[in-house]
């Protein structure tokens, strides 16, 4: 099981981020041969492979040669039938403590270990019997995901520990010290180790359950972290010790998924990263340096807002904190001019004690001030992060401002959709209306208001501008939400569609993540086609038609003349429709229905006339969006 190739990964990328090579002889974490021990006549073969190191050195003894005989089978060690009760009668977290895994170690070695149910169920996993538990991947295998799936929540922990221990063990510079073996056990008492491989697995969907893992495994290993880099004097490793512990207190499993299985760091995994490396490899550069401002924010400089303080990055990867109070409505201008400090990263958090991050911005190479425009949607203190790259010094300050709002935040002050503001053309006449907008500070709300007719599905959609990603939502005259986009499809815009259940005002709010320029266009649309029998589009056979489904109630209603005897078949195309389902009418009623043919999600009928005469068809979607339809007479034509 690669579990621990990651982690490996991620330790090579540590030292060699210093310079240093972490085993220059060898690959890294190359097991060491376990010890030789001489059986007894009594004992098991010298063939098997599991090596379990000797609790005390044998005493010397004679050891007459064996007459080879046949030697049976190992027998099983014995197991109770359901739980592993401790000391006390209750049930243990960790079945089979008694297990001994090393890197040599493989799934069959296992076997005398285990239940007979585990062991039956193991076996018929198709491959990985004879694969060591330490699989070096980048992610779990399906057979390995199968065989944890097989053991009991105590054996699968216990085998996870034991092959995340070895791994690590397999030279003496870098073994866990027992304190930190004992924080991994307990880290890993309250988890689902079987959820945990599967989490690694590439298809998985969902890998905090790994990430949450992995990053308990991490904070438990400071001292690990700083042994593995030889040649430290005892004296040195308390204050790298104690820096790795803090570095390490702030990994969460978001973090650690970004590290081991994203395409891309995430800025705090980055961050992260960095700070461990500062406090393993070049921690003795800056330990004269005195920081001017705090690296956690719960010892952040208070700044008093219209002030500023000149502050520094007094060594590579140091964060400076700072801190003031905001006050609920008020916009806030936080800002970092450079001065000898080329770039720098602008980070604010909420307040105590979740200290969410509300928003990140950047200085480029062009930019000298790095600037956030932020609402306060509370009143409390507020955390600001300044992270540069590189050293040099900096301004930062803090401002309330007052901002010029194009579009108001709320229904009384929402820019009308209608004549005599900016808009030149009918809404309800079938033509797309379009107004220009700008978020100027975060947390900003661009209100719109249309009066909309009852029945009309209306689309709006807002393109961006400098705008990174907007959100949308639209509320009616009573303050119900009734429709909400945040992305259209691959586009980080917005597109919406609704009917209007009553003719009045309706309210559309425009938001986005972080700020900038962008456009709403807003569009009445009308039923392409009837929606019930009476009001059916002909349709002739052998024509294809496109057509539209406004909203998921929609209906569209085709009618054709069809010929006794002769066969049909009734399909529709999907085009940004992603479902479609088709019944077919005459004037008694329902003659036939289908939904997805075979695999695709269009609908398909075929179907012979019993007699000549009108038919009708209704075409439902579970979305909205467009398609095509066409009634085919004989053999199906090539298309």
């Amino acid at each position: 099981m690669r579990l621990l190739a990651p982690v490996l990964l991620l330790l090579a990328v540590l030292l060699t981020a210093c310079g240093s090579d972490p085993t220059p002889t060898s690959a890294p974490f190359t097991p060491s041969p376990p010890p030789t021990v001489t059986p007894a006549p009594t004992h098991e073969p010298t063939s098997a492979t599991v090596h379990t190191a000797p609790t005390a050195t044998p005493t010397p003894m004679a050891v007459p040669t064996p007459t080879p005989t046949l030697v049976p089978s190992p027998t099983p060690k014995p197991r109770p039938t359901e739980v592993f009760p401790t000391a006390t009668g209750t049930p243990s977290p960790f079945a089979h403590l008694d297990i001994d895994i090393d890197a040599d170690t493989v799934w069959q070695d296992l076997m005398g270990d285990l239940y007979p149910h585990e062991r039956s169920c193991i076996r018929a996993v198709p491959d990985g019997l004879d694969e060591p538990i330490l699989y070096n991947d980048d992610y779990a295998t399906e057979w390995e995901v199968a065989m944890f799936a097989c053991l009991e929540p105590g054996t699968a922990r216990a085998v996870l520990l034991g092959a995340m221990v070895a791994g690590f063990e397999e030279d003496e510079d870098f073994q866990i010290p027992e304190d930190e073996v004992a924080c991994i056990r307990d880290v890993l008492t309250g988890m689902d180790a079987a959820a945990v491989v599967a989490a690694m697995a590439f298809e998985a969907e969902d890998r905090l359950p790994a990430g949450e893992f992995m990053a308990g495994f991490f904070r438990c290993i400071p001292k690990t972290w700083v042994s593995v880099d030889a040649g430290y004097e005892p004296e040195d490793i308390e204050e790298r010790v104690d820096c790795a512990r803090n570095a390490l207190a702030g990994v969460n499993a978001e973090i650690m998924v970004a590290l081991m299985w994203s395409e891309e760091e995430t800025p705090e995994a980055e961050r992260f990263l960095e700070t461990l490396i500062h406090c393993i490899f070049v921690f003795d550069e800056y330990e004269d340096i005195r920081d001017d401002h705090a690296d956690v924010i719960e010892d952040a400089s208070v700044v008093e807002v219209g002030h500023s303080l000149i502050a520094m990055t007094d060594y590579e990867y140091d964060v400076d904190f700072f801190a003031f109070v905001a006050e609920e409505g008020t916009v806030y201008q936080v800002a970092v001019e450079l001065g000898t400090l080329e770039d720098a990263w602008l980070e604010l958090y909420g307040p105590f004690p979740d200290y969410e991050l509300e928003h990140t911005a950047y200085a480029y190479e062009q930019e000298q001030t790095v600037t956030l425009l932020w609402q306060a949607p509370y009143t409390d203190m507020v955390y600001a992060s300044v992270y540069g790259v590189g050293t040099g010094d900096y301004a930062f300050s803090v401002d309330a401002v007052d901002v010029d709002d194009d579009h108001g935040n709320t229904h009384w002050t929402g820019t009308p959709l209608a004549y005599g503001h900016r808009i030149t053309t009918d809404l309800n006449s079938g033509k797309r209306v379009t107004v220009q907008g700008e978020l100027e500070f975060i947390g900003d709300i661009d209100t719109f208001r249309v009066d909309a007719d009852a029945g009309t599905v209306y689309e709006l959609a807002v393109h961006l501008g400098t705008l990174h990603d907007s959100l949308v939502v639209i509320e009616d005259n009573y303050g119900w939400d009734i429709a909400y986009n945040d992305d259209d499809g691959d586009d980080l815009g917005s597109l919406v569609r609704w009917r209007s259940e009553e003719t009045g005002p309706y309210f559309i709010n425009v938001m986005g993540y972080g700020s900038g320029t962008y456009e709403v266009s807003f569009f009445a649309w009308k039923d392409d086609h009837g929606d019930s029998s009476e009001t059916a589009t002909a349709l002739q056979v052998g024509e294809y038609a496109k057509s539209y489904i406004d909203t998921g109630e929609d209906i569209d209603y085709f009618v054709f003349e069809a010929e006794e005897g002769v066969n049909y078949l009734i399909e529709t195309e999907l085009g940004d429709l992603t479902d479609s389902s088709l019944t077919l009418f005459d004037r008694r009623g329902e003659i036939d229905y289908n939904d997805d043919y075979l695999d695709d999600l269009a609908a398909r009928i075929y179907w012979e006339a019993p007699a000549s005469g009108m038919y009708w068809i209704a075409v439902e979607g579970w979305d909205t969006g467009t398609y095509g339809i066409v009634v085919w007479s004989g053999v199906q034509p090539e298309r």
